[in-house]
């Protein structure tokens, strides 16, 4: 139930998560797990048939994830919803001044919320239009130098030109590697 510090070793480790309050409660910046030593090879899994999955596996019920990644400095076909089960949000998403994504904004609910908001009404990310409530779904955050895992939950409060609130985020981990959309499987 999350405020967990976990180490990887010199095999190939598995880090399970089955509820979305195995890490922080939504919009906090407190009681998430932490993981050190991550590595290639190293995997986050999301234990097939648990509430977790059944959350965010609403594109064929298929155990695998389908991500939306960016292409070329930008995030096409947000947001999360049937189809799009997890966000994968990089450096390369800037509107080259005020909206970006690096550490500081992997750290926070309400920090990330504003950099997503930001780059939405940028047009860096494109495609999110208000989404309705119970859309969920993960958000894989890869800084310059950690990653942090969210689970998404809408609820259906959307104002304009606010789309992702931090009370919608929970960080379930953060993790001292930068993950890449495979490093995050069902299993």
């Amino acid at each position: 139930m999350g405020s967990d510090y976990l180490y990887g070793g010199s095999d190939d480790d598995y880090f399970m998560y089955e509820t979305s309050a195995d890490g922080a409660t939504a919009g906090s910046s407190y009681g998430y797990d932490y993981i050190g030593d991550f590595a290639s090879g190293d995997t986050i899994g999301i234990l097939s048939g648990s509430t977790l999955d059944t959350a965010i596996d609403d594109n064929s019920a298929d155990d695998s994830i389908t991500f939306v990644t960016p292409s070329g400095g930008y995030l096409s076909g947000a947001p999360l919803d049937a189809t799009n089960e997890a966000l994968y949000l990089d450096t390369t998403l800037t509107d080259g001044s005020s909206y970006y994504i690096d550490d500081y904004s992997a750290w926070s609910p309400s920090t990330l919320a504003t950099m997503i908001n930001g780059l939405i009404n940028s047009s860096i990310i494109t495609g999110w239009s208000a989404s309705s409530s119970g859309d969920d779904g993960l958000i894989v955050v890869a800084g310059d130098t950690i990653s942090s895992i969210y689970y998404y939950l809408e609820d259906g409060g959307n104002t304009t030109g606010t789309y992702v609130e931090s009370s919608e985020l929970s960080l379930l981990v953060n993790v001292d590697y930068v993950l890449d959309s495979t490093e995050v499987v069902i299993v």
